[in-house]
């Protein structure tokens, strides 16, 4: 399992990770994008990691603003990339339900156990988990969300058997098989 992070960043800049279930999961590709990119570059940077590395999941930060944001074109800009990022999955026939983005606070509370931790706290438990540190923060966020997606992936996946084998165990009063 497969899962392409996409980091939207604030300026224009952002980063891509791919990670590869495992233990811990396996970075496949990691790319910075570069500040003030336009939505053409992005939309082909990101269809050439789709086409080069074969996600099965897609996820990305789902942008937020607040009522009072002053940067409110900020979160437009976010929300016209994700749009491409829609564009892009579509474009190579993947599944519209494989594609979920996450909050930030999300992801922070997933990995660091609160949602508010800072970027170097969300940089140092990643470099306690893959072993290496990121020198882009966009693509260290990249990575960060591409891990909560694989946990949240597993959560599923777990539920989804234990439901399972709950099933054939249940019994009624007389210890017949429901």
């Amino acid at each position: 399992m497969r899962v392409l992070a996409v980091d939207l960043g604030l300026t224009g800049s952002g980063g891509l990770a791919v990670l590869e279930e495992g233990d811990p999961p396996a970075i496949l590709y990691t790319e910075a994008l570069p500040p003030r990119q336009s939505d053409s570059d992005f939309l082909r940077a990101v269809t050439a990691a789709i086409d080069a590395q074969s996600p099965d999941y897609l996820t990305c930060e789902r942008p937020w603003t607040s009522r009072n944001d002053p940067r409110r074109n900020v979160a437009l800009a976010q929300s016209q990339r994700l749009g491409l990022l829609r564009l892009a999955w579509e474009f190579q026939k993947k599944p519209k339900t494989r594609f979920k983005p996450i909050w930030a606070a999300t992801a922070k509370n997933m990995l660091c156990g609160k949602a508010t931790a800072s970027k170097w706290e969300t940089q140092d438990k990643l470099k306690s988990i893959f072993g290496q540190t990121f020198t882009n923060e966009h693509v260290a966020d990249a990575v960060n969300l591409a891990f909560c997606r694989l946990q949240q992936l597993r959560a599923e996946a777990r539920e989804k058997a234990w439901g399972r084998s709950k099933e054939k165990v249940c019994v009624d009063k007389r210890g017949k098989a429901r």
